[in-house]
């Protein structure tokens, strides 16, 4: 043990002096480097003596090679050692020091350039404001790369935002005309038009102000004819845009206006590209929303909602590859809850019993809707409905009270899916899944306990469950979502069959509950529902038609408003 600790001790102390070397030959370097440039100045400015210069560039290049011999006898003292090749960084080279520095841009001579190049198209002049644009792009960052321009001062760098890149759009719109393959001036103007891009996407990147995003947005908006025919740049530009709307900020004005011109650009660039770049644009969108619909809360909402309505309103532009994608999303939802059901291990049942499940069901369910209501033509999606609908009844049945939240954002979903489509989808099955939870018959009642928001609380306890607050409030949701089914098919000649079983179920029910709270509730929407069906059987009766008559049964009641609807709408006037 002893011998070992020597050993490591020698290596230590080896490595140490090899690092104080090595940082005493920079110092040294660095001094003779100043100390030569101090010469060179000198000489300079006497331009007659010819022969010191030559003198002074045969001492620098000795003076490098004997630098250059030091450093390899320092890599091979370096490369003698065990074990430290590893751990000692690689020696930095010495950078070459030019006497001249690059000029500095003020806002004099760009307008000078913008106004010269206003009258006629120059490329000359256009090279030099891309190279001025490189300089802003680089006017953030410390980089050690050496730049043809540079920029002072703030003041001019929000000037080139503000004046020079919308004038560049313009420039570039009037000549090119949005069709830049097509001109006979697009091979002369294109590793400047490449710069130019390259430019504005490292500024898009490191930028963070949302007025100067803005800017660098709608520039790029208006530059998407020359940004397509760039397969490196797009890619990147979605990249980017995607983590623009998908960034959890604020949501204040300035970061809403971003977010919108953010998805702006990328429905424009679905316009613009062609089909496979399309594809790839809904995956970069879904695999963004997807990220965040993992956290539900009064921060995250707006922006899931927003992101929501972005990827439907993308998704339509191209029907046949959003029912591929779509296709491939449900289908792998359906496999989740496949696993839950097979195996019933908490692993496979927590990967449906969280947000990012259930946004992604209330997604394409909303999505669904939409083509469903705004397409009059039959859209390729009308076949997924059947799939969603039965995924959504299969996981409300396994969620327990405590993930009341989630069935009944879901149930939203199919009522919203139920009223676009005009399909039968029999939601009362699950609130009669609900009512049959022991939590509500149970006698004991306990005070209430702090009372959590029903949006966006993901699970209760079971304290929670057993409160007269929670109860009530579970009763009033199931019976106001039992109530906007049944409107749904407020006008429909067979109301009374569709609400014999809920009947059924619920008398059944109020026989066991022994809660006063509870049952005045259910009696008087039993009442309300009993007035509808009695109207309809009185209606249907006077109606002259067979079993037979499909095409008389659409036009029932045609005309006339229900009980139904009559109490719905003085409640929402009260």
């Amino acid at each position: 043990m002893a011998q070992t600790k020597t050993k490591r001790q020698k290596k230590f102390s080896k490595k140490k002096i090899i690092q104080k070397n090595l940082k005493i030959q920079k110092t040294k370097k660095k001094n003779e480097q100043a100390k030569l440039l101090k010469k060179i100045n000198i000489i300079n400015k006497n331009n007659d003596n010819d022969n010191e210069i030559e003198t002074y560039k045969n001492e620098n290049k000795n003076e490098q090679k004997g630098k250059e011999l030091i450093e390899n006898e320092i890599e091979n003292e370096i490369e003698i050692e065990d074990g430290i090749e590893d751990e000692i960084e690689s020696v930095e080279k010495i950078e070459t020091i030019d006497n001249k520095l690059p000029p500095i841009i003020t806002t004099q001579n760009v307008s000078d350039w913008m106004k010269e190049i206003s009258n006629k198209p120059n490329l000359k002049v256009f090279k030099k404001i891309t190279l001025t644009i490189r300089a802003s792009s680089r006017f953030l960052q410390e980089t050690e790369e050496i730049l043809p321009y540079r920029i002072a001062n703030q003041a001019t760098f929000d000037f080139l935002l503000q004046n020079l890149l919308p004038f560049i759009c313009n420039y570039l719109e009037k000549i090119f005309q949005k069709k830049p393959l097509e001109h006979p001036l697009w091979s002369k103007y294109l590793t400047s038009i490449k710069s130019l891009i390259g430019n504005l996407l490292l500024l898009l990147e490191y930028l963070k102000e949302p007025t100067q995003l803005l800017i660098i947005l709608k520039c790029l908006t208006s530059m998407l004819p020359f940004i397509c025919v760039i397969q490196a740049a797009s890619k990147k530009l979605l990249k980017i845009t995607v983590n623009i709307m998908c960034n959890k900020s604020t949501n204040s004005k300035n970061e809403l206006k971003k977010r919108t011109q953010a998805f702006l650009l990328i429905k424009q660039l679905t316009i613009d590209s062609a089909y496979p770049f399309t594809n790839l644009i809904f995956k970069e969108l879904f695999n963004g929303f997807n990220s965040i619909s993992t956290f539900y809360n009064k921060d995250s909402q707006q922006l899931i909602e927003f992101l929501i309505d972005s990827i439907i309103e993308i998704y339509t532009l191209e029907a046949n590859c959003a029912y591929f994608h779509a296709f491939i999303n449900i289908r792998q939802l359906a496999i989740l809850l496949r696993e839950a059901i097979c195996s019933k291990t908490k692993e496979s049942i927590n990967k449906i019993r969280n947000w990012q499940f259930v946004n992604n069901l209330y997604l394409w369910t909303k999505m669904l809707t939409h083509f469903e209501s705004n397409n009059t033509n039959i859209s390729p999606l009308k076949e997924l409905i059947y799939p969603i609908v039965q995924i959504i009844l299969s996981t409300c049945k396994i969620y327990s009270l405590k993930y009341i939240v989630f069935t009944f954002k879901l149930i939203d979903s199919l009522i919203d899916l139920s009223a676009a489509s005009n399909t039968f989808i029999p939601i009362p099955s699950i609130i009669i899944h609900i009512f049959e939870q022991k939590e509500l018959l149970e006698k004991q009642i306990k005070e209430n306990v702090v009372i959590i928001d029903w949006l966006f609380c993901s699970k209760f306890t079971k304290e929670q469950l057993q409160t007269k607050n929670f109860q009530e409030n579970l009763i009033t949701n199931c019976l106001s979502k039992l109530k906007n089914f049944y409107l749904i098919h407020t006008k429909s000649i067979a109301f009374p069959e569709l609400f014999w079983p809920i009947n059924h179920h619920l008398k059944k029910f109020l026989r066991k509950c022994t809660k006063m709270f509870i049952n005045k509730q259910i009696k008087f929407f039993i009442a309300e529902l009993t007035k509808q069906t009695e109207f309809i059987i009185a209606q249907r009766n006077n109606y002259p038609f067979a079993p037979k008559d499909i095409q008389k049964t659409t036009t029932f009641l045609q005309n006339k408003q229900t009980p139904l609807q009559i109490l719905t709408n003085k409640n929402s006037n009260k």
